[in-house]
C-alpha cells in the first residue's frame, strides 16, 4: 500500500452543550457518592440492612400498586353501574310516561 504524504487532523470543536452536559454528569456522580447510602453501604452490617429495607420499600411498593389497580377496576365498574343504571331508569320512565299517555287519551275517545 502507498502511503499518504497529505494526510491532515481535523480538530472537533466542543460545543458549550456538551460541555454542560459533561458537567452536569459529573456534579450527579460527586453527589451519588456524597449520598448517606454510599456511606452506609460500606459496613457490611449496615449494608444488610439497607439491601433489607430496600427490598421492603420494593415489596411495599407493589403491594400499593396492586392496592391502587384495584381501586381503579372498581371505580370503573361502579361507573358502569351507575351509567346502566341512570340509562334503565331513563327507558323505564319514558317507557311509563308513554304508555300512561296513550291510556289516557284512548280513555277520553
Amino acid at each position: 500500500m502507498a502511503e499518504k504524504k497529505d494526510a491532515y487532523v481535523v480538530e472537533i470543536p466542543v460545543d458549550e452543550e456538551h460541555q454542560n452536559k459533561v458537567l452536569y454528569c459529573m456534579k450527579t456522580i460527586a453527589a451519588i457518592q456524597h449520598h448517606p447510602s454510599t456511606e452506609i453501604s460500606q459496613s457490611p452490617g449496615h449494608l444488610l440492612l439497607l439491601k433489607l429495607g430496600q427490598r421492603d420499600e420494593d415489596l411495599f411498593g407493589r403491594r400499593i400498586a396492586l392496592k391502587e389497580s384495584r381501586i381503579d377496576s372498581i371505580r370503573r365498574e361502579m361507573f358502569q353501574l351507575c351509567c346502566f343504571f341512570l340509562l334503565f331508569h331513563g327507558l323505564f320512565w319514558t317507557m311509563l310516561f308513554t304508555s300512561s299517555v296513550n291510556v289516557k287519551q284512548e280513555s277520553n275517545c
